[in-house]
């Protein structure tokens, strides 16, 4: 909010007693991570995690079965709290392993020799 005062200075010449003012006008913030302070007034302190190009998806081409490729993820913590990293799965990056390959795996043409 908005406060506004008056600063005054009562001072002396010497022989005559003067004084000098000035109107102010200033708002308050409150930093709480700096200066916590109860709830309602500061929100509890939390972490906020982002992870870089996550919005955009991370595209790992095609990749032979037996091969790897590799991709740089940036975790980022912007908030005013530790946060703690859980499990990463791969389904949660978008990967998956499928045990048996071959129901995915179309027909092969049969061809004669003749």
């Amino acid at each position: 909010s908005t406060s506004t005062a008056t600063l005054s200075l009562d001072y002396t010449s010497g022989i005559n007693s003067l004084s000098a003012s000035v109107g102010m006008t200033g708002t308050g913030v409150l930093d709480c991570y700096k200066y916590p302070q109860p709830q309602p007034i500061c929100p509890l302190p939390q972490p906020i995690i982002s992870i870089s190009n996550a919005s955009s998806g991370y595209n790992y081409g095609n990749v032979a079965i037996g091969n790897a490729t590799t991709q740089t993820l940036t975790l980022t913590n912007s908030g005013t709290a530790n946060g703690t990293l859980g499990t990463v799965s791969a389904q949660a990056l978008g990967l998956y392993k499928e045990t048996n390959w071959t129901t995915f795996l179309p027909p092969m043409p049969v061809r004669s020799r003749g």
